[in-house]
């Protein structure tokens, strides 16, 4: 625009805005594993930078293959622990698909950066030069032989536990043990990083809950049938030989299991009904009992029940 007497106004100081930062939320298997939240480095590499953003927004839509460009629901196809996790192929999800926001391909732009660490995300592409498209990786350590060959555009800034359960999920042969998938992924506010961020949940799955109540009722049960069978059916020496097993059995299975060893009197005298230990005050066996009483100290609310139990066995 001309100011007065048609001068031309000078411009003012370049404005530098801050690097976009992009988030991906990653699933392992069926459960949350995180948030991983990178930094793109669009201020030396803007097309790169771009491009990446977009399809995690997914606000391009639809791509040529009349599907939405957009990383959501894509899976990481090939992950390689100590080395690297590739995905971006929202087409197929095998690694022979997908395109970038400027067409099929798009010219590999600078190779300015090195792959000199882990977190680093960098362009993936086949042989030939410029065919870069969606699919990128991400580094778990520096891997200088890449360097000149793939553009590195971008860097973790959070998520490094998301990360480790990524890389866990891999295979020397790169086919994921667990499949790993991104359900969720857009651009966050510059200022928007926080200590806070989401590192993955710690909560201990329903099913493996569920697998630990049952192991530890059906070992319960073994040992209540095992003290059956020890004072129906077998002497003194059997059952001291047996009291390192029962030792192990009750510090393993928690003071739940180890009530049953409490009241050292009625297993005295069932001992001496069948004739031995009778010039002991306890049998050797008592010595797993002592070993387990410290646990079960916190149990006694349960012997009455307990005797329950057992009158029913015998």
């Amino acid at each position: 625009m001309g100011g007065p007497g048609g001068a031309l106004r000078p411009l003012g100081p370049r404005v530098q805005l801050p690097n976009p930062l992009v988030f991906l939320d990653i699933a392992v298997g069926n459960r949350n594993a995180g948030r991983l939240i990178f930094q793109l480095f669009a201020d030396q590499l803007p097309i790169t930078a771009e491009n990446f953003r977009c399809l995690c927004t997914g606000e391009t839509g639809l791509g040529y293959y009349m599907r939405p460009r957009w990383y959501k629901g894509s899976p990481f196809h090939r992950i390689i622990p100590g080395f690297m996790a590739q995905g971006g192929d929202f087409h197929r999800g095998d690694g022979y698909g997908g395109e970038s926001i400027y067409g099929q391909f798009m010219r590999d732009e600078k190779y300015l950066y090195k792959h000199s660490k882990r977190g680093l995300l960098s362009m993936a592409k086949g042989r030939d030069r410029h065919s870069s498209s969606s699919q990128f990786f991400i580094t778990f350590k520096a891997c200088p032989w890449l360097d000149g060959q793939h553009v590195v555009f971008g860097q973790l800034e959070a998520g490094q536990d998301t990360l480790l359960q990524i890389e866990a999920a891999g295979s020397p042969a790169g086919k994921p043990r667990k499949a790993v998938s991104i359900f969720n992924c857009g651009e966050l506010q510059a200022d928007a990083l926080r200590p806070s961020d989401r590192q993955g949940s710690d909560e201990v799955p329903l099913e493996t809950a569920g697998l630990i109540i049952d192991v530890g009722f059906l070992l319960l049960l073994l040992l209540l049938l095992l003290r059956k069978l020890w004072y129906r059916y077998g002497d003194c020496s059997t059952m001291c030989c047996c009291s390192s097993f029962t030792a192990a059995a009750a510090a393993a299975a928690g003071a739940s299991v180890a009530v049953w060893l409490l009241p050292l009197d009625q297993h005295q005298m069932q001992l001496q009904q069948f004739g031995c230990c009778s010039s002991h005050t306890r049998c050797s066996c008592s010595s797993s009992a002592d070993a387990a009483a410290a646990g079960a100290a916190a149990a006694v609310p349960l012997m009455q029940q307990q005797q329950v139990l057992l009158q029913q066995f015998r």
